[in-house]
């Protein structure tokens, strides 16, 4: 799969348009379909690596695995390993809730942790 692809399905995936994806990491109009045909450089890849928290080595498929370090999806990914058999929908989309914020207040702790550390 080449990177053009992998970023293609990123962006479908998370329903933006590559020109909503350019506009927000303030690549050039049209920069990215030019990458079917030429390599982009590592500076415009990191941007796109960042914007879908993925690592470089996924957009350049030598790993599969994508790095997703958005809190959300981690806490959906943990409530996937949760038996929630017998929750109704709402409880879930609380459960999921819930998660996000704790991961969201424990994601500041430990940068804020880290600050004073090296303070």
């Amino acid at each position: 799969m080449s990177v053009l692809t992998r970023i293609k399905d990123l962006a479908h995936e998370r329903n933006i348009s590559l020109a909503e994806l350019e506009r927000r990491t303030g690549l050039s109009s049209g920069s990215i379909t030019k990458w079917g045909k030429s390599s982009p450089s590592v500076d415009k890849l990191e941007k796109i690596a960042n914007f879908f928290d993925v690592s470089l080595d996924y957009l350049y498929g030598r790993d599969v695995s994508v790095k997703d370090t958005n809190t959300q999806t981690k806490a959906k990914q943990l409530i996937m390993r949760a038996d929630t058999n017998g929750l109704t929908e709402a409880e879930v989309v609380e459960l999921e809730q819930e998660m996000e914020r704790f991961f969201n207040w424990r994601l500041t702790e430990i940068k804020r942790e880290k600050e004073q550390f090296w303070e």
